[in-house]
């Protein structure tokens, strides 16, 4: 007399869905890659603040304080407009940009968690950030002269202000994202606040033109200034 027997080993293996984190740095290596291919995006965020830093440092020589040299000045401030950039401004337009050609939509579609996609910003803006300023500072440091700082406790300053800046400026970035019903709206309204009139009757392109002249010609040594004249 036979006897059947139910089998009760594992057919299948189930096979569980990678979770938010998981998915979020899969999303950071997304994002950098379509960074990569955006040259305009690639060349504002990454070397235009580079370029500055080398035509600005190579033509202002003085110092702008007693033993602060203005190369050294100079860097501090684009390490810190670095972060504007990279954060909130690239946020605040790549985002309705992705809303504007389908993507947004699409990854709704799809069972990845909205965090993930978050994360994936997250994760570029601290990456192009990082490499930004290391670049910034070899250039500074090999063209320039600039003295790094010395002490850890120093750096250890330098690294939770960039974070906490960065954490600002990533978040209001995500915010604003959703003010401008499209991308374009931002370049618009960027370019009519360059032509609204000041209270002395000049644009403010104008008036960013003048300012502009004045720190040329306080920075320029006085024999220089006979020169251009």
């Amino acid at each position: 007399m036979s006897q059947m027997h139910d089998s009760t080993g594992t057919a299948g293996a189930t096979v569980g869905l990678p979770g938010t984190w998981s998915i979020g740095l899969r999303r950071v290596r997304i994002e950098l890659l379509q960074f990569a291919r955006d040259r305009e995006a690639a060349f504002f965020t990454m070397l235009l603040p580079v370029l500055l830093l080398i035509v600005f440092g190579s033509a202002f020589t003085g110092n702008v304080a007693p033993g602060i040299p203005f190369s050294q000045y100079f860097l501090a401030g684009m390490l810190a407009s670095g972060i504007v950039y990279t954060s909130f401004q690239n946020l605040a337009i790549s985002i309705p940009q992705e809303r504007d050609d389908g993507t947004l939509k699409r990854l709704q579609g799809t069972p990845m968690p909205k965090a993930s996609y978050f994360v994936g910003k997250v994760g570029l803006v601290l990456v192009i950030y990082v490499v930004q300023v290391v670049v910034m500072m070899a250039v500074g440091v090999t063209l320039f002269d600039v003295h790094l700082p010395s002490e850890p406790a120093d750096w250890w300053t330098f690294t939770w202000v960039s974070v906490l800046g960065l954490l600002c400026c990533t978040l209001l970035g995500v915010a604003f994202s959703s003010v401008p019903r499209t991308h374009h709206v931002l370049v618009i309204d960027g370019s009519l606040s360059m032509t609204a009139r000041t209270d002395d009757g000049r644009t403010r392109f104008e008036r960013a033109i003048a300012q502009a002249e004045k720190l040329v010609l306080h920075f320029t040594p006085p024999l220089n200034r006979k020169r251009a004249r």
